[in-house]
């Protein structure tokens, strides 16, 4: 069964996707802006996700190629990698914290908020730096996390909706959840990938 989730998680992205957006429109919206703009990076975050891996996907290869090198498969040890980045982070965590923010305060949300602006930066940064205008997921980072999440900040700055502090707490904390546990699992499947190749 972990091997299934493993190997086919990311299909659901945009099922998981257009649910989210329909519910939010439903039953979201007519809390007022401020929470839909949170609750919206989910489905942002979802499609960000579908483009990596599904349409017209690539991320495993490309970040095979980067760790191991050209004309290696994806290995097990990187997709499962992959699975405890975006599963507990993304599927879980966005829901939740957006939960959050509509019982407990918008204050809560501001995670979603800035790990979605982090999460454009590196496809940004990777395209100058090899050159080329498109890599996996650069689409949706451009027309959709950069703009929802900077106009979020900008919304909630603008009329003064949560402290400065809520700010900087969703920032680090996004660092701390985007450079933690990735750094740990490409590490991880980086031992697990040597050690396959030594047998």
């Amino acid at each position: 069964m972990m091997k299934w989730l493993v190997n086919n998680w990311y299909k659901a992205t945009i099922f998981v996707a257009i649910y989210s957006l329909l519910f939010i429109f439903l039953f979201v919206y007519k809390e007022g802006l401020a929470l839909f703009l949170i609750w919206l990076h989910v489905p942002v975050y979802l499609l960000h996700e579908f483009e990596e891996f599904i349409f017209p996907g690539g991320f495993p290869e490309m970040m095979t190629e980067m760790l191991v090198g050209k004309g290696h498969e994806v290995s097990y040890a990187l997709k499962k990698a992959g699975f405890w980045v975006n599963v507990p982070f993304i599927f879980i965590g966005f829901p939740f914290v957006a939960a959050l923010a509509t019982l407990m305060g918008l204050s809560w949300g501001m995670y979603v908020v800035y790990f979605t602006l982090i999460a454009a930066l590196p496809h940004l940064i990777s395209a100058v730096k090899s050159k080329k205008l498109y890599n996996p997921g650069m689409i949706v980072s451009v027309f959709l996390n950069l703009p929802v999440s900077i106009y979020t900040i900008y919304y909630f700055a603008s009329h003064n909706l949560v402290p400065v502090s809520a700010h900087m707490i969703g920032l680090v904390l996004a660092i701390g959840a985007m450079a933690g546990p990735m750094v740990f699992q490409i590490r991880k499947a980086q031992k697990e990938i040597s050690m396959e190749d030594k047998i």
